[in-house]
């Protein structure tokens, strides 16, 4: 690559030097943390220093001996490769987001999160988070042991009104959960690119693009993974106090009720550590795990290396990462063999759903033929969608381990 090629490609380029002497770069919607010789080139590169001057900064301010050739591939490879490698481990939502649908833009975001952004002083953050969460527990065991199985009330009849009502909620919760995030992002001037819809393998889900706070350090980092589940709570407090005017209207108050037993559940879910959530977010900022699963996958074989065998691996784990490690790969292999065994009797189940229709005709009224079809070929939709990403990503890795050790 030339250098006038190099130049041009690097113009777009953000650098940034971290706390703790890190650095990194911005660029295509991925943040890479880079080593501080390599940091020193680009910079040195954005500032219209030739090739063979790069390599006389570099010998004397390091020692090392770059060749310009090799100064030029490194660029390439190490840096412009990995930014537009649509497959690569980027830390963008597009990683595992698919069919990506743009409901909010850069700007259009802005104006609501310079106003959101005030909830996040430590002050005002840390008493919500706490008065939210103790009456959302509070309400919520007052629901289960006063009301759903002691009285039994809260009935709500299938009516059409309810299922648009519910859905435009849970779609308002999913933006305002998303705009948390944008709010607490935008407190520490880190933009949010987008906020959209896609999906995360079958499951529909709202997304919000901060991938810029890569660039803040842990504890700015975890106030933003926790600001979907803070308007969460803030939303949570609101419905309580309309429960408290309306609770002697027995259909308004059943609705409300209802909408906050769906908010309280979207929360939890989204506290799921094993799915990119944002619970998988604090559990790798936390602890400082990053590439969280990845990690937890390569552990087992680290585990035996090190204390099976006694062996130096070269880049033990430090104590204060070791039990939340060990801990997160236990479980994650522990729920992928029961999401293995689970699929296996799905399939099984399926195969035989299947081939009993093609023998015999379902019984019944037509309407209940058809949802008898559709249920049938819905779960094996499902089911061929699990086993083709199943398949190829065990080819994947396959071919990547065979040409790391052939």
């Amino acid at each position: 690559m030339s250098y006038p090629e190099l130049t041009m490609a690097f113009r777009a380029v953000e650098l940034h030097a971290l706390e703790n002497n890190r650095y990194a770069l911005y660029s295509n919607g991925k943040v890479l943390y880079i080593g501080h010789i390599l940091y020193h080139i680009i910079r040195d590169l954005q500032k219209g220093v030739s090739l063979s001057g790069i390599r006389e900064n570099v010998r004397a301010q390091y020692g090392a001996e770059l060749e310009e050739q090799r100064i030029a591939t490194i660029l390439k490879q190490d840096i412009l490769d990995k930014i537009y490698d649509q497959d690569g481990n980027g830390t963008g939502a597009s990683q595992y987001i698919r069919g990506r649908i743009r409901l909010l833009g850069t700007e259009q975001i802005n104006r609501w999160a310079q106003t959101g952004k005030h909830l996040f002083s430590t002050s005002l953050m840390i008493p919500l988070m706490l008065v939210g969460g103790i009456a959302t527990f509070s309400f919520l065991f007052y629901l289960i042991f006063h009301q759903w199985f002691a009285g039994g009330t809260v009935t709500i009849k299938d009516s059409l009104y309810f299922i648009v009502g519910s859905y435009a909620f849970v779609a308002i919760v999913g933006v305002l959960h998303e705009m948390g995030h944008a709010s607490a992002a935008a407190r520490f001037n880190m933009p949010t690119k987008e906020i959209g819809l896609g999906f995360y393998l079958v499951f529909p889900v709202f997304f919000a693009d901060v991938t810029k706070i890569w660039l803040l350090d842990k504890k700015k980092r975890v106030m933003v993974n926790c600001g979907g589940i803070y308007f969460q709570l803030i939303i949570n407090l609101v419905l309580l106090a309309i429960y408290a005017l309306v609770q002697h209207h027995s259909l308004f108050s059943i609705v409300v009720k209802a909408f906050f037993v769906t908010n309280t559940l979207m929360c939890l879910y989204a506290t799921n550590p094993f799915l990119r959530n944002d619970g998988y977010w604090l559990y790798s900022d936390g602890f400082d795990l990053p590439n969280l699963t990845a990690q937890a996958r390569a552990y087992p074989k680290y585990f035996y290396h090190r204390y099976l065998q006694g062996e130096d691996t070269g880049n033990n784990t430090p104590f204060k990462k070791e039990i939340p490690l060990f801990a997160y790969s236990l479980l994650y292999f522990c729920i992928m063999a029961a999401l293995m065994f689970a699929l296996t009797r799905l399939t099984i189940k399926n195969y035989h759903d299947i081939s009993g229709l093609l023998y015999k005709r379902p019984e019944g009224e037509m309407f209940e033929v058809v949802r008898h079809y559709l249920k049938v070929f819905f779960a094996a939709g499902i089911n061929l969608f699990f086993l083709y990403n199943l398949t190829t990503s065990v080819i994947t890795r396959t071919k990547k381990y065979l040409n790391q050790n052939l």
